[in-house]
């Protein structure tokens, strides 16, 4: 073993002209010597200050590069291509054991470094201390990579291949080559149909629904998502009020209501009702909802609506605030998407429209004299469970009902008239039970249904991976991703769209400044393109205002490639042109939702796709779906994957590609402080949404058997959930009581207000007038308080003055 020093002198102080001092040199080892040191030093003035041993590497084993200094800086080129070398392995592909091994001789031989005081040979230049921190972090960051890619994959429960049973799934005929002609309509309405919605033939449910429509009877209709249900009720409303003598204006009053659960199904219907109505330009159409202006639409209520869709909580306001809503000269009331209005607690709601209707008639009738015209009742769904068989008793008529379901798989369509009341329960009750509420449930045949058992860690990545694979090649894609909570939808927008797409900048952002001689971006050193590169993503929930929903929903509508992350409100009866995909990233609680969330693709004909997202300890959810005859097929997780490994031109691996697109989730969480509070108060919605499952799927989907910390990793969150958990779960403010909650909708109450308000109005009209008859004397003592309190000064201490001497 060779010993070298170094050898540092001082020269000694003169009182003359200093002496400059020679460098001392190593003397050169004898011939044959193998060890033992020497040196020389530059001369006998000079003394030595310090002795420094340093042990000499062998031959061949001298690392040249740092012994090498650059001249130049070093360029983000250089430091790429550097941890590139430093982290791929050509060879072969590395096992657990080996990377564990390279692991822990990198930290050996980094931490001995450290100590010696040296530098990593992609450091050394001449650059400044915080461009060598950065550099070094992103070593470490390359050098961690193989032990990221161990964590994310270690430790997952087995997702084990399900299997799928012999399903007989109940199928519906969507079409049966009726033409729209056959029907009689007028022949405006026919030609309308063909120019503005391109409709030549009707649809099962069309042809058996708007010809008993058109007779006048009460109609229970049950039908798969997409049949075509909202213009089986629409044509025979518009066809029925363009037939009166003389023309209806709007002076006519509210002759149609149609009360729909969501605001942008209101929107849709309307429009709907704006394309039929063209050719009839003396029918006015008008919509109700919450979020518009209330003055706005009282306005529009004293100008005159013919046909009114709302929904059931602005009506009920305009019900018992608006005078000038009345519902007298009703003829059609239409209930869709009943089980929906259900299920979102409307029935109070809808019963008290009903009575209201059904009261103002009676009184018309009384003050007219004549008898009470027949209200036509329309009840409309996609399921068909106990909760709408009460409704329809509580608000139908002797109705005729009528299902589209195939008479040989349901045994429900024994008679092509349909069914009267009594014979509802009678004709349902080999599928329903009276404690069921599934009902009976159908899925489009050009819809497959699929899903994927994917561990909590990967679920993220894999969604990831999921958009990529069906976005690859195609020029445009439209998807619908289906989450449980508002916050879910906040944060997985914000994330993905930093992340995997281009940035688009919004006014409050730094602009970027383009020039021929200056470029300046924001974006990170990554130079890479974008996984999604030309995907737009949106997000919809019901906590949104009514301009942003209505924003959101119609850009989504009309761009080219989209995917609109969304809660259940955008679940029921939406109907988005050409939408490719649904995704359920969160599992629904119930039955009926899985089949409303992926009907929103595969309509009217078209053909579609859906996946479920389940973890392993959810698989059995599948066996729910196939006691209810829905068939659905297993796909392997790693066909998803694999589209990120296509994308990563670092990866070898499938793996590796899934940790490094996840390593960037968690150091966009890190950095980034309000993206981490998102997060984090998105994790504590999904365990709350996760804790509230009925009681028939509580045993598939228990808080029990989740592990949290996993789950917290589909977040980006590397933290333990106990760690913030407590911070994000404090219990909300209950919202202020005001005129829309149930316990102010009192109509007496409501009547005793106004009367009180009546009286204060008088009250103050009548003293205004009585002061106006005092003398102008009275009327300025009676001000000269108000008027001096008006003066004083602000910067005044509030003594009494002080008396002057005479």
């Amino acid at each position: 073993m060779d010993i070298q020093l170094n050898i540092t002198t001082t020269p000694q102080p003169m009182r003359n002209k200093p002496e400059k001092p020679k460098p001392f040199r190593l003397a050169k080892k004898p011939a044959g010597s193998s060890g033992g040191f020497s040196f020389q030093f530059g001369g006998g003035s000079q003394k030595v200050k310090a002795v420094v041993a340093r042990k000499r590497l062998p031959a061949g084993q001298i690392n040249k590069s740092l012994a090498f200094k650059p001249k130049r800086a070093l360029t983000q080129d250089d430091i790429t291509s550097g941890i590139r070398r430093y982290s791929e392995n050509p060879n072969k592909q590395p096992r657990a054991a080996d990377l564990l091994e390279q692991k822990e001789k990198e930290e050996r031989a980094q931490k001995k470094r450290t100590e010696m005081g040296k530098v990593d040979a992609p450091e050394i230049g001449h650059v400044n201390k915080q461009a060598r921190k950065v550099n070094a972090f992103r070593v470490k960051r390359a050098a961690d990579s193989s032990v990221k890619k161990i964590n994310l994959f270690q430790n997952n429960p087995e997702a084990k291949e399900i299997g799928q049973r012999l399903v007989k799934p109940i199928t519906e005929r969507l079409f049966d080559g009726t033409k729209v002609d056959s029907l009689g309509l007028h022949p405006h309405a026919v030609k309308n149909l063909q120019d503005l919605l391109g409709i030549t033939e009707l649809t099962t449910v069309q042809r058996k629904a708007i010809p008993k429509a058109l007779e006048g009877k009460d109609i229970l209709v049950r039908s798969q998502t997409g049949s075509g249900k909202t213009l089986a009720y629409a044509l025979p409303i518009v066809e029925k009020l363009q037939e009166m003598r003389p023309k209806i204006s709007r002076d006519a009053g509210i002759l149609a209501v149609v009360i729909v659960p969501t605001r942008e199904l209101a929107i849709q219907t309307y429009e709907l009702f704006v394309k039929l109505l063209k050719p009839y330009t003396w029918i006015v159409p008008g919509v109700l909802m919450g979020g518009e202006r209330r003055k706005a639409e009282k306005a529009r209520l004293r100008k005159g609506i013919n046909i009114l869709v709302g929904t059931p909580g602005r009506l009920v306001d305009h019900l018992l605030h608006t005078e000038s809503f009345k519902l007298s000269k009703s003829k059609f009331l239409i209930l869709d998407e009943a089980d929906r209005l259900l299920e979102m607690g409307y029935e109070r709601d809808v019963k008290q429209i009903v009575e209201a209707i059904d009261k103002q008639r009676t009184q018309l009738a009384e003050e007219t004299k004549e008898a009470v015209v027949h209200l036509q009742r329309l009840l409309l769904s996609a399921t068909l469970t106990t909760a709408v068989q009460r409704l329809a008793g509580l608000t139908l008529q002797a109705p005729i009902f009528i299902d589209n379901s195939d008479a040989d798989s349901t045994n429900l369509l024994k008679n092509t008239n349909g069914y009267a009341k009594e014979s509802i329960e009678a004709a349902t009750q080999d599928l329903i039970d009276t404690d069921d509420e599934t009902g009976v449930l159908t899925i489009p045949e050009n819809l497959k249904l699929s899903y994927i058992v994917v561990p909590p860690k990967l679920r993220l990545v894999t969604l990831s991976g999921l958009l990529a694979k069906e976005f690859k090649g195609k020029e445009k894609l439209k998807a619908m991703v289906f989450m449980s909570t508002m916050e879910m939808v906040n944060f997985h927008h914000d994330m993905l769209n930093e992340q995997l797409t281009q940035k688009v900048l919004d006014e409050d952002d730094e602009e970027v400044i383009k020039d021929e001689n200056h470029v300046e971006s924001d974006d990170d050193d990554d130079d890479d393109e974008p996984l999604l590169m030309g995907l737009r993503f949106f997000k919809l929930h019901g906590s949104m205002s009514q301009t942003e929903r209505q924003g959101v929903f119609n850009g989504y509508r009309e761009c080219k490639s989209g995917v609109l992350l969304t809660t259940d409100v955008s679940g029921r009866g939406i109907d988005v042109p050409e939408v490719d995909l649904v995704v359920q990233y969160s599992p629904p609680q119930k039955i009926a939702d899985f089949v409303h969330r992926v009907g929103r693709t595969a309509r009217a004909g078209r053909n579609g796709r859906a996946v479920l997202f389940l973890a392993p300890n959810e698989a059995k959810f599948v066996r729910k779906l196939e006691d209810n005859r829905i068939r659905i097929s297993q796909v392997n997780m790693d066909v998803y994957l694999q589209a990120l490994k296509d994308a990563d031109d670092v990866a070898n691996t499938v793996q590796e590609a899934a940790s490094n697109l996840q390593h960037k989730f968690e150091l966009l969480i890190v950095d980034d402080k309000e993206m981490r509070e998102k997060a984090c108060k998105a994790f504590v919605s999904w365990m709350k949404f996760y804790s509230t499952f009925p009681k028939e799927l509580k045993p598939i989907f228990s808080v029990k058997n989740a592990h949290m910390g996993h789950f917290a990793k589909s977040f980006g969150l590397k933290d333990p959930p106990t760690s913030f958990t407590k911070k994000h779960s404090l219990p909300k403010q209950q919202p202020p009581t005001n005129r829309l909650t149930y316990t102010e909708r009192d109509p007496e109450r409501i009547k005793v207000e106004k009367e009180t308000k009546k009286r204060r109005f008088a009250t103050t009209v009548t003293d205004n007038v009585r002061n106006m008859n005092r003398p102008v004397k009275n009327v300025l003592l009676k001000m000269l308080p108000t008027s001096r309190a008006l003066n004083t000064s602000e910067f005044d201490s509030g003594l009494p003055p002080i008396k002057k001497r005479k």
